[in-house]
């Protein structure tokens, strides 16, 4: 996601939080929250559904 436009128009900076720890989580897995259903379709749009993405933990770019 980094460098990508997002659809109110910010640069995306490439670094999320990821928080939900619950139970039904298992192996690598990411899902987004966006604000408004109209963001999820420009932004699935945007990296094409499911992808492969690398993940760096307390990355200094990020702080």
């Amino acid at each position: 996601m980094d460098g990508k436009t997002m659809p109110n128009g910010y640069a995306h900076n490439g670094c999320v939080i990821v928080e939900d720890l619950g139970w039904g989580i298992s192996g690598k897995h990411l899902d987004f929250f966006v604000q408004k259903e109209s963001y999820f379709y420009s932004v699935n749009a945007l990296l094409g559904g499911a992808q492969y993405v690398n993940v760096y933990s307390n990355s200094p770019k990020c702080n």
